[in-house]
């Protein structure tokens, strides 16, 4: 199996595993739950009921989000622009991968007893290292589809997805904006899974369309 083939079935294995993760987790929750308020981290929290769900879908599917970026990096490593957005695809995956090891001591989002706690006596480092990651990995997952958008016009295999990756991009970036000043009440956790599904399903396409193009070209080589 060559780079891309590769990279594009761990495209697609990342956003399924990702999703099932924190849909299985959600669901394996205690009633105390609330999908509508609370962040998908919190599924991962030490407080969480069978956190190693969530933790163990968010870490491996950083792994192949990463070998997905690689095998992007193959079709568009002859622009500037392509590099720049494999290298945040890159990103996104290591980041999700220290995910499932950096845990939130509790769910900051909507327990006041762990707000308290960020007062005095502190969160744990790890709990702030999870939340200064988490900035970075969102950060570059709302840049990528807006570079990569850039690089696809320069790559004729995948020009067809210029468009929507930009619509990917803006949708992105309008769930965020939603999921901001809704953190910690009703929605809020909704806002994050929207963000979560518009860039998984930006990842599948991407990966369908590297395997569609990759046949295409074995096809004329034969």
């Amino acid at each position: 199996m060559n780079r891309v083939r590769l990279g594009a079935f761990a495209g697609i294995g990342a956003a399924l595993l990702i999703t099932l993760g924190w849909i299985v987790g959600g669901l394996v929750q205690g009633a105390g739950y609330s999908w509508s308020r609370q962040e998908i981290s919190d599924l991962g929290a030490l407080t969480a009921q069978h956190p190693w769900v969530w933790n163990l879908a968010d870490s491996v599917s950083g792994l192949l989000i990463v070998v997905f970026g690689f095998g992007l990096l193959a079709v568009v490593r002859s622009s500037r622009a392509g590099r720049i957005g494999a290298g945040l695809i890159a990103v996104v995956g290591l980041g999700s991968m220290i995910d499932g090891v950096l845990r939130e001591d509790c769910a900051l989002s909507t327990s006041e007893a762990c707000q308290r706690l960020q007062d005095e006596p502190g969160l744990s480092w790890h709990h702030q290292a999870h939340d200064i990651e988490s900035v970075i990995v969102v950060a570059a997952l709302l840049a990528a589809p807006f570079v990569m958008a850039k690089a696809f016009r320069q790559v004729d295999a995948l020009r067809g997805l210029r468009g929507y990756s930009l619509a990917t991009g803006v949708a992105a970036v309008a769930a965020t904006v939603a999921y901001v000043p809704l953190y910690g009440d009703p929605g809020g956790g909704i806002a994050q899974r929207v963000l979560l599904l518009i860039s998984m399903a930006w990842i599948a396409v991407i990966s369908i369309s590297m395997l569609r193009s990759n046949a295409a070209t074995r096809m004329l080589s034969t």
